[in-house]
């Protein structure tokens, strides 16, 4: 789910991505609660990766508004801060989503209503 976010945040805000994830990550969290394959809630084993993954592309990467006004402030190549934002975000996005995860997943119950 990390990898379908970092693809959906390059060119959406977060927000919207977050709006357009919602229902897959609803959709696959109540079958793996149902298969209990997971120790923990399933929501915020699969919530979590994405949540990490679009924040990250969201802070990180142009044509986002935070990196592109740093851009336009100091006057840096566009394409090269893309790059250099995906290459920090990819180990960040590693590290708060999937492994984050599944650290965090055993500790929390969550039931949405």
């Amino acid at each position: 789910m990390a990898l379908a976010a970092f693809i959906i945040g390059i060119p959406m805000f977060f927000e919207v991505g977050l709006i357009m994830l919602l229902p897959l990550i609803f959709t696959i969290a109540r079958k793996l609660e149902d298969s209990n394959t997971i120790k923990g809630s399933a929501y915020i084993a699969i919530g979590v990766p994405v949540i990490a993954a679009l924040c990250t592309m969201h802070g990180m990467v142009p044509p986002h508004p935070g990196p592109l006004i740093s851009v336009n402030q100091f006057g840096a190549n566009i394409g090269l801060t893309m790059i250099y934002g995906m290459i920090c975000a990819i180990p960040t996005i590693i590290i708060a989503g999937p492994l984050y995860g599944k650290f965090i997943t055993p500790r929390l119950s969550v039931k949405p209503e």
